[in-house]
């Protein structure tokens, strides 16, 4: 893979609506059943390395407006409810994710607005002409991404394409001078910098397990937060 980011995946399954609809259906019933609230990708330290940096940033408040896209089971924003955060916000295009997001959320007690939306519409609306949902027609002081990237960069059929799709939507959906935070296991940190600069502007790398094989090194994850230029 190239380190300019110039390459793409091979397409999975993985990028496929149907796999994500199967998953949470699946999902779904296992928390009916025993309450199980699914798999965290990337594992809990990527999102509690997330949350710690959204809690000791400055620019963000409990009062600011976050949004997750491709949210699954929600997790990440509930762990925010709890905390004190008051306008949190979810989205993803498969309805058993929102579906498991509310149960969760209600099993927390906790306030946090899922919805079943394709984020990605947003770049496409109004040439399209098509009405986007309320959650999708404001701007977000952070927008915050674990995996989607990853799901889109797999997609089978024009890649590239998704891509730069996703980083117009995502553009629209942060404010100028806002935040975007992604965690992704398929880009190093320079391709991430490479995909979405100039659109938005590196402001820091999140420090990330690492390891060290046949004299290379590298990180399992990478975990970067980007400002939308004003």
């Amino acid at each position: 893979m190239a380190m300019d980011g110039s390459e793409e995946l091979d397409g999975s399954e993985l990028g496929t609506k149907a796999f994500w609809d199967a998953a949470y259906s699946r999902e779904v019933e296992n928390f009916k059943s025993h309450k199980d609230v699914g798999e965290v990708w990337f594992g809990e330290d990527s999102m509690d390395r997330v949350i710690r940096y959204v809690e000791r940033c400055d620019e963000i408040t409990e009062s600011s407006s976050i949004l997750d896209v491709g949210c699954g089971n929600g997790l990440f924003l509930i762990e925010l409810a709890c905390a004190g955060y008051t306008d949190v916000t979810g989205v993803d295009y498969a309805a058993d994710a929102v579906k498991l997001a509310r149960m969760v959320a209600e099993d927390k007690k906790v306030a946090v607005t899922f919805e079943t939306a394709d984020f990605m519409s947003v770049s496409t609306s109004e040439s399209a002409g098509t009405e986007l949902p309320a959650c999708l027609r404001r701007q977000y002081d952070v927008v915050h991404d674990k995996g989607t990237y990853d799901a889109v960069s797999l997609s089978p059929d024009n890649p590239k394409e998704e891509r730069l799709r996703y980083i117009e939507s995502v553009r629209r959906l942060v404010r100028p001078g806002g935040l975007l935070l992604i965690t992704s296991c398929n880009w190093t940190a320079s391709e991430l910098t490479a995909h979405l600069c100039p659109t938005f502007l590196h402001v820091k790398t999140l420090p990330t397990p690492s390891f060290s094989f046949g004299g290379c090194s590298g990180s399992v994850v990478s975990s970067l937060v980007f400002r939308r230029p004003d």
